[in-house]
């Protein structure tokens, strides 16, 4: 059985043309479907009925020109691929080659529709490299002109080491420091994930070494019934191996008042192991 198909981008267009074209072809009426829909993609009321429910293997799909099918490139290659995958051949009006008849020579048949595919995939690739090639010029383009691209960065507070020394000591309330640096709740936060506390940074050191380990709330000698952060140092690293690592990794990673957080730091010992702690990090020092 033979179908038609024929589209159109919007509502304001008419399809009389390819229904005209179909019709003198011999398809019927009512095997005509008919999508005023844009072509950006497959998912169509009516090309969709066609594909899922009409067309069956043997069955032929009649179009006007393969643009009608859809405009983007490659995926009329994948739709042309999905039609001769289940046996339903298609008939572009415009292209003399698909409409040849050739019984017994299925071959031919099965040759003209891989050059189409073919055709199709070539085109395809060369659309792709040219909008590809088409959007790096005019990226280039716009940065040469001035344009930066993305949000626009967060821009640290000159006084923002000084109030953020503050809030960690607990002499300032977060909404003071917000108040303190001219800045939004967002940008507060914000800069906080941008530039990470001396908690998160040690944190995330004993993360990415393994023979640390963290030790919350430390109360022990020095802390006069207060609690704070503590590390567990295993006896294979000294109380200053540790020290010099850590500070190392917080410069590297670029975390702000290294100095003053760890003003205080010292030691204990658990068994074996050595239990570093912050007087002025974690518990209830924060």
């Amino acid at each position: 059985m033979e179908f038609g198909y024929a589209r159109v981008s919007t509502t304001h267009q008419n399809t009389d043309r390819q229904i005209e074209a179909l019709l003198e072809y011999g398809i019927p009426e009512r095997n005509i479907i008919v999508d005023k829909q844009s072509g950006k993609d497959f998912e169509r009321v009516g090309y969709l009925a066609l594909k899922n429910t009409m067309l069956r293997a043997g069955d032929t799909l009649v179009i006007k020109e393969l643009d009608r099918l859809g405009r983007n490139k490659q995926m009329i290659k994948e739709e042309l691929e999905w039609f001769k995958a289940h046996e339903i051949r298609v008939k572009i009006l415009n292209v003399p080659t698909s409409l040849m008849e050739c019984d017994g020579q299925d071959w031919i048949l099965e040759m003209v529709s891989n050059i189409l595919i073919e055709v199709m995939a070539s085109i395809a690739e060369e659309e792709r490299l040219k909008n590809h090639q088409r959007q790096s010029e005019g990226i280039q383009a716009a940065k040469n002109r001035g344009v930066v691209f993305g949000r626009p960065a967060v821009r640290k507070p000159e006084n923002y080491e000084a109030v953020m020394e503050k809030v960690a000591r607990g002499d300032m309330k977060a909404v003071e420091a917000m108040r303190e640096m001219g800045i939004k709740k967002t940008t507060f936060y914000k800069l906080k994930k941008i530039y990470p506390s001396i908690e998160g940074g040690i944190r995330n050191f004993v993360e990415e070494n393994p023979k640390y380990s963290i030790y919350e709330n430390y109360s022990g000698r020095g802390m006069f019934g207060r609690t704070c952060l503590g590390v567990v140092v295993s006896q294979q690293d000294s109380f200053m191996d540790f020290i010099i690592k850590l500070t190392k990794y917080l410069d590297d990673n670029d975390i702000e008042d290294v100095d003053f957080s760890l003003e205080g730091v010292s030691y204990d010992t658990l068994g074996l192991d050595t239990i570093v702690y912050f007087p002025n990090i974690g518990g209830d020092c924060v």
